[in-house]
C-alpha cells in the first residue's frame, strides 16, 4: 500500500472525498482531489465522502476490497478530527493510518545473557516512538485465530512497516548476534492472547520453540498495561536441554513424552515456573514499550497471569507485537 498526500484542509470545508483507485483509498478536501496522485479515470471510482464533525459520520462509508493509508498531520486539528473519525468506523474492518506512528529508535538498548551466559538476548526500550498511536491502530485490524500454537488472535502488519523496521534493526541485530552485516528478512503480527486458561490445548501449557533452527530470531513487542508479564524461558529437566535443534528434538520428543505418560497432562493453565517437567532459567520483565530479540529455539512461554482477565480488545488486553527474523543469507 502506498500513502497519499492529502493536501491542507480548508477550515470552511469539512466534505472529503474518497478516492478509489486499485488496491488504493485516498483522501482529500473536495476542492484539492486534483492534488492527490493516481487519481482514477473512471468517475464512478470517486465516490463522495461524509460531513465530518467531532461527533459522527452522516453516512456508512461503502466497503472496499482494501484501502490504503492517509497521511494526514496528526498535529492540524482538522486532520486529527478526520482520523479519530474514521478509527471509528474503518473501512472495510481494515485500518486507516498515519505510518508515521510506526516509526523506531534503535539507540536505547541493552544486550543481556541468562542460562549461566548460554544465550544472549536484545532488548530495545523506547522502541516505538509514538506507542498509544499503534495501540489504536491495532483496535481496527482484522484479528483472526491463524494458528492452533497460538491461544489468542492475530493480524499482519503492513510490509511497509516491516520494511522500515528491517532497515533499522538490521545492523544492530547483526552485530549483537554476531551476523555479517545485511538486510535481515522479517514477518510480524498484532497478537493478542485471549483465550481463558480452561480452554487451552495441553500443547499450549508446555514452553514451546518457534523452530529448531538457531538462524531463526523472534521479537515481542510488549504493548500493554496489563498484569501478565514478559516471556518466560526454560530448561527442560530430563534432558537439561534449554534449545531445541533438529538433531535434539527426536530426543526431547520421546523425553516429554515420558514425562507425561508418568505424571499425565499439566493442569489446562498458562505455564508458570514450569514445574514439574522444566525449570524457569530466565524471564523478561514485559515492560511497556520495550522489544526483545531471542533465537526461537529457545524453550520459552509468554507470562500470563491465569488469574487475570484476558480481553480482546488492545486498549485494555496482553497486546503485543511479535515477529520472526532471519539474517542475510551467507556466502
Amino acid at each position: 500500500m502506498r500513502m497519499h498526500k492529502s493536501g491542507e484542509f480548508s477550515p470552511n470545508k469539512s466534505i472529503i472525498w474518497l478516492i478509489f483507485a486499485r488496491d488504493t483509498v485516498c483522501i482529500a478536501p473536495q476542492r484539492r482531489v486534483k492534488n492527490v496522485s493516481r487519481e482514477p479515470q473512471n468517475p464512478r471510482d470517486r465516490i463522495t465522502g461524509h460531513q465530518i464533525t467531532q461527533r459522527y459520520f452522516a453516512t456508512q462509508i461503502p466497503a472496499f476490497r482494501s484501502v490504503a493509508c492517509l497521511d494526514i498531520p496528526s498535529a492540524d486539528e482538522r486532520g486529527a478530527v478526520i482520523l479519530q473519525a474514521l478509527r471509528r468506523v474503518g473501512i472495510a474492518g481494515r485500518t486507516f493510518i498515519d505510518m508515521s506512528c510506526y516509526a523506531i529508535q534503535t539507540g536505547q538498548f541493552e544486550v543481556g545473557h541468562f542460562a549461566s551466559g548460554a544465550h544472549a538476548y536484545l532488548a530495545i526500550d523506547g522502541f516505538l516512538k509514538s506507542p498509544d498511536e499503534v495501540i489504536d491502530d491495532a483496535t481496527l485490524q482484522n484479528f483472526a485465530k491463524i494458528t492452533p500454537q497460538y491461544p489468542g488472535l492475530r493480524a499482519a502488519l503492513d510490509p511497509e512497516v516491516l520494511e522500515a523496521w528491517s532497515a533499522a534493526l538490521s545492523p544492530v541485530l547483526s552485530q549483537t548476534f554476531g551476523y555479517p552485516q545485511g538486510a535481515w528478512s522479517m514477518i510480524a503480527w498484532h497478537s493478542i492472547v485471549s483465550t481463558p486458561p480452561g480452554d487451552l490445548q495441553p500443547i499450549q501449557c508446555f514452553p514451546h520453540v518457534d523452530g529448531t533452527d538457531p538462524d531463526q530470531f523472534a521479537m515481542m513487542l510488549y504493548l500493554d498495561h496489563t498484569p501478565h508479564g514478559g516471556t518466560a524461558f526454560f530448561q527442560h529437566n530430563s534432558t537439561g536441554l534449554d534449545a531445541l535443534t533438529a538433531k535434539t528434538f527426536p530426543r526431547y520428543k520421546a523425553a516429554l513424552e515420558a514425562d507425561v505418560a508418568r505424571t499425565g497432562l499439566p493442569p489446562r493453565r498458562y505455564i508458570t515456573d514450569g514445574a514439574p517437567h522444566f525449570t524457569r532459567t530466565y524471564q523478561t520483565p514485559g515492560t511497556f514499550n520495550q522489544a526483545v530479540f531471542y533465537r526461537g529455539n529457545l524453550l520459552h512461554s509468554g507470562v500470563i497471569d491465569n488469574d487475570a482477565s484476558l480481553s480482546p480488545d488492545p486498549r485494555k488486553g496482553r497486546y503485543t507485537i511479535n515477529a520472526f527474523l532471519r539474517p542475510p543469507p551467507q556466502s
